[in-house]
């Protein structure tokens, strides 16, 4: 239960990161996204076949000041 608990609370911040830079509060958004990392790199230690490589992806994309949009990851690939 307690794994579930912090599973959700980093998701929880990945989506709050995502709705900071839809606003443009890139800032915020780079700060929140980058504490769903680390929360998100503690949960790897455990689980050690989750993938990281979308939290990673949105903290690259919120560092350049530019929102996600769900589904244009292939996409907006650098």
């Amino acid at each position: 239960m307690l794994a579930n608990a912090n599973h959700e609370h980093f998701s929880t911040l990945d989506t709050l990161a995502c709705a900071y830079a839809r606003k443009g509060l890139f800032p915020q958004a780079v700060k929140t996204q980058a504490q769903a990392l680390e929360q998100a790199r503690e949960m790897k230690k455990r689980m050690p076949k989750m993938d990281l490589s979308g939290y990673e992806f949105r903290l690259q994309l919120f560092m350049k000041k530019q929102a996600y949009v769900f589904g244009l990851e292939k996409e907006a690939a650098p």
